[in-house]
């Protein structure tokens, strides 16, 4: 395990608790969604870590540092349809519409 990509891949593989948060955090690759995956990673009991394999855990966990405090609200009208949409997707990737949201509004993406 060397990389960022091989470390999630790895959490992929051996901590079924945490693959959805890995997959976000693959796809995103922003401080938030490494850290919520190695933190979830850490706690699953059927992922067995090595004692090396914890302290290369700790150390993408420690490098993740944390994000700036969200202090800024932004409020946007949806239907009853889009919202239940959102909360699919959402639940589907293992976080919240508010996390699901934002990645999607901030995602460089364009689709």
């Amino acid at each position: 395990m060397t990389t960022l990509r091989d470390v999630l891949n790895h959490i992929i593989e051996r901590a079924p608790e945490a693959e959805n948060h890995a997959r976000l955090a693959l796809r995103y690759q922003n401080a938030r969604n490494v850290a919520k995956a190695v933190m979830v990673a850490l706690r699953d009991p059927a992922a067995q870590w090595t004692d090396e394999e914890r302290l290369v855990l700790v150390d993408l966990l420690a490098r993740a540092g944390v994000d700036q405090p969200r202090q800024r609200l932004i409020n946007f009208r949806v239907s009853a349809d889009e919202l239940e949409l959102l909360r699919k997707r959402a639940k589907q990737l293992g976080c919240t519409v508010s996390e699901y949201v934002r990645q999607k509004a901030l995602s460089e993406d364009v689709a």
